[in-house]
């Protein structure tokens, strides 16, 4: 009681229901997902977003630190997708990764993914989309448009603030070192890192 106490004077009420209102949503939406999934061993922290959930799957042992957001898009504008995020056993994710798909992001098991990282199967538009250039489109008015599947094999370690763009295939025991842009495939047992990414070890 006296811890309670001190965090209400220190942060206020405002903040504990906050607290309590995050851990029972998440307990709430873990509970659904295992229930509609078959699965155990989940945990998904606070304030994640998962949209598209009949088109994701998930292995056993999965953990995922706050603000997860997987998002297989189904709809976007006048546009129509069939998406597909699959995700592997024992895969480990930190603070405030998105996972995004149109087209398919496969993840296999035993990958560990550090914070603020980008895995997207797909981009807004194209400078080269000559109707964007004539109207003048923002981004998020263009379409969705994607290079191709992403795969991740076994263990891959996937460093803090990477993004893995379309069309990418990285191999199993693969290393992607912090902050990089992947753009090319990255081949098993095989270190990469940089703006873009490329061969260290």
């Amino acid at each position: 009681m006296k811890k309670v106490l001190r965090y209400i004077s220190e942060q206020g009420f405002y903040s504990l229901f906050l607290f309590f209102a995050d851990r029972l949503r998440n307990e709430i939406g873990t509970r659904l997902i295992l229930k509609r999934w078959h699965l155990r061993n989940i945990y998904i922290g606070p304030r994640s977003i998962i949209r598209g959930a009949q088109k994701i799957s998930l292995g056993e042992n999965f953990y995922a630190k706050d603000m997860l957001w997987l998002d297989a898009i189904m709809r976007y504008g006048d546009q129509q997708f069939s998406p597909t995020i699959k995700i592997g056993k024992n895969v480990s994710i930190s603070r405030n990764v998105h996972i995004a798909a149109i087209s398919q992001v496969t993840i296999d098991d035993g990958v560990m993914i550090g914070s603020n990282v980008l895995i997207t199967d797909h981009s807004h538009g194209s400078l080269a989309d000559e109707l964007s250039l004539i109207k003048m489109r923002s981004p998020a008015q263009r379409p969705l448009l994607s290079k191709g599947e992403i795969k991740i094999g076994k263990d891959v370690w996937i460093g803090e603030g990477v993004v893995i763009l379309a069309g990418i295939s990285i191999g199993h025991g693969a290393v992607i070192g912090a902050n990089s842009i992947v753009t090319k495939n990255v081949p098993d047992r095989t270190t990469v890192g940089g703006i873009p990414a490329r061969k260290i070890s």
